[in-house]
Order: C-alpha cells, then structure tokens, then sequence
C-alpha cells in the first residue's frame, strides 16, 4: 500500500515539473515575442507655434515612421488649425536613454495640446498635470507644463516648475530662458511678503513685552499642534487636546491614532526646541524628529529613510532610490552658509550645482533692517533696477488663492 502511494506521489509530482516546462516554454514562443519592444527614431514635427519669449519648446512624444496612423492624425490636426509650416518648429531630439517614452504619455501630450488650442485650459492643465506625474524627471514636460500655467496667471507655479525642469536637466535651454523671465517677478513677490512677515514679527515683539504674554504662548503651543493634526483629519478639539497632554488621560470617543498623534508632534516639538541649541543639523537628527512624529503612529517606519514611491494628491515624490543622495545634498545646503543668511520664509532645493543651475538661482545676502542684521533675500536690487520685468509687474493684476490648508497662492497676470 506504502508503494503504491509513493508511485502516485512521484507520478504527480513529475506531471507538475511537466506542466510548468511547458507553460515556461508556450509563454517564451507565443507571449514574449508579442511584447517586443521596436524603436523608431523620431520623425514628426511638432505642430505648435514657438512663442517669441522662449528659444525652444521641448517635450517627449513617442516617435512613429512615417507611414503610421499617428502621423496621418497629426498632420489632420496640424491642417485643421492652419498652422503655418513656418511658425512651427521642429521638435527637439530626445537624449538615446530618453527617447522611448511610454506610449500613454505620449497620448496624454497630444490631446493637452489638442485641448490647449481648443481653447478649453481646463481639460489642457488636467492633462498636462498627469503627463508630468507619469513622466518623472522629464525636463522638457515639466517646461511646457510650466510654460502653460504662466500664460495663464499662475507665475509662481510656473517658476517652480522651471526649477524642477533646471535640477532634471541643468542645460535646458527653454527652462533657463523661461526662469531667467520669471524669477525677477516672483522675486519681487517674495520680497513684498517677507516685508509683511517683518512687520508682523515686530508687532509679536512689542506683544512679548506684556505680562500676559506667557499665556498667550502656551495657547499658541496648543494651537501648533492642533492644526498640525488636524491637516492629517485629527477630529480633536483645542481643548481636547490640551486636557489628554496636560493630564494624559484618554478622550472617549476618540480613537487611539488621534491620541498617538498628538502625543508624538508634542515630543517632536520639544526635540526640535533642544536641536535649536546645536550647530549643525545631521540626517541622524531629522530622522530624530520623523521618530518622534511617528514613533506612536507606527513604529515599524518612523525614524528611517523610506523605500517606497509616495503620491499625495498630485505631487509625486522623489524615487526611494535616490532619498538617501537627496537627504546628504539637504543636509549640505541646510548648514552651509547661504541657508543660515536666508529668509526663514524661503524653502530653496539644492539639487543641482551646476553653473547654469546656479545663474538660475536668486542670490541671497544678509541687509540691515530696523530690527538689526535681518537675513533677506537679495531681491532689494531688483525692486530698484529698471529691467522689463519691473515695468510689467506695475502693469500686472495679483490673484491670491487661499486652499483649504492656509496656504496661500499667489498668481500674477502679465
């Protein structure tokens, strides 16, 4: 009977080794040959007029020969506006490890630029939107995504825009033409608001000198870490939390995440109120304070470098891959001389050093001010120099967009 069983046991197993060799082998002959991947060097032209400010517009499109159906449907489109063969210039050629684009951003490309000259910017900012989320790193979407928003009144979204595209690729031509534009206008905006910030830093100051300041402070306190939570969806109230960590008993009702939270911003807070007596800040400290914030949240990844891909909203995060060079390069800038003689207002990256990615970048210097040596941006000059930029920005009409955070966008119509 034993015998007998084994037999069968070995007969199964050897039919199984069997079926899998054959599924191996019906996939490597009939499935992998379709997936093939050909490459086409690109042929086409791009369809849309070059604007007189900017030298070039770069951005990816999926090459076709010419005989393919795409051609035939950019050329229909290209007669259907009559445009100009003259206007429109040809499209730049991609570096070979950049070349291939995926298939859907291509798709995405051309039907914002349908939509674009269409008229219906909606659709078009959509569309550009996810073709930057799809192709991360690709200088020249994030270009023309930006040169998009700048025709329509979001500048300083724009100038960000350039300086992700500038710390992709630091010799774009169209991204260093398009932010030498627009910095002196969204310099002259910062320096406006870092004005109003000095003079509400004063009015704090005058405020300090009462004798009931100190309890001012301490509600503030609560208030910092009330909207701290609160953006993440915490359901407490002011008093709620003031009463969990001023007795560290439990609110009922109130879920066990909610009162991790707030006990781990408030150890957080306090940690970076004794890092403020230390002179260099280290990745290790940073860490220290993502511990902190996190630690009673979750444990398993509060305090490390993480490795995967984040999305929040439509904002993609850099690869995990490269989180630890981008942590080093931070760290660098956050204790080099430029960043302790800075606006505490400015949030710059130091991605890049290249040369032109510098000539990209404002200057920054220390100037007096009637509370003392007050690190400001360098834009002083600028507001007093006569260059064109000046001249549109008495022209421009100022949008502010405030989102559900308290942040504040401001966009300029020029």
């Amino acid at each position: 009977m034993n015998i007998i069983v084994i037999t069968i046991s070995i007969l199964i197993s050897v039919i199984c080794v069997l079926l899998v060799l054959l599924q191996q082998y019906y996939f490597i002959v009939n499935v992998h040959e379709t997936f093939t991947i050909h490459n086409f060097n690109p042929e086409f032209e791009d369809f849309i007029p070059k604007d007189v400010r900017s030298s070039e517009l770069g951005y990816p499109i999926e090459s076709y020969n010419k005989d393919s159906v795409e051609n035939s449907i950019l050329n229909d489109l290209r007669s259907a506006l009559n445009l100009d063969s003259e206007e429109s210039g040809s499209m730049n050629v991609l570096d070979d490890d950049r070349r291939h684009t995926d298939s859907e951003v291509y798709y995405t490309i051309r039907a914002a630029l349908a939509f674009k000259l269409a008229g219906k910017n909606n659709k078009a900012m959509k569309l550009f939107e996810h073709a930057s989320v799809m192709a991360l790193g690709n200088a020249d979407i994030l270009n023309w995504y930006g040169e998009f928003l700048e025709r329509h009144n979001d500048i300083v979204t724009a100038d960000e825009l350039y300086c992700k595209a500038l710390s992709y690729s630091p010799e774009h031509r169209a991204a260093l033409s398009n932010k030498e534009r627009t910095t002196p206008v969204v310099d002259m905006l910062d320096l406006k608001l870092f004005h109003e910030i000095e003079k509400l830093k004063t009015r704090l100051k005058e405020r300090m000198k009462l004798d009931n300041f100190d309890s001012v402070k301490k509600q503030a306190y609560y208030l910092h870490i009330h909207h701290t939570v609160g953006i993440e969806g915490n359901t407490m109230t002011v008093e709620q939390l003031r009463y969990v960590l001023e007795t560290g008993h439990v609110i009922s009702g109130k879920t066990l995440l909610e009162h991790n939270e707030i006990l781990g911003l408030e150890k957080a807070i306090q940690y970076v109120k004794l890092l403020t007596r230390t002179n260099y800040i280290s990745i290790k400290k940073i860490l220290g304070i993502h511990r902190r914030v996190m630690g009673y949240v979750d444990p398993m990844k509060s305090g490390v470098l993480r490795d995967t891909t984040v999305f929040i909203g439509s904002h993609v995060s850099s690869p995990p891959d490269q989180i630890a060079t981008l942590m080093k390069s931070y760290v660098k800038w956050l204790n080099s001389e430029e960043a302790r003689r800075m606006h505490p207002g400015i949030r710059k990256r130091n991605t890049n050093k290249s040369n032109k990615d510098k000539q990209a970048k404002p200057s920054v210097k220390s100037v007096k001010t009637e509370n003392g040596d007050a690190p400001v941006n360098n834009l002083e000059a600028i507001i007093k120099s006569s260059s064109p930029a000046d001249e549109k920005l008495e022209d421009c009409k100022k949008k502010t967009d405030h989102d559900g955070s308290g942040d504040a966008r401001v966009s300029v119509e020029v």
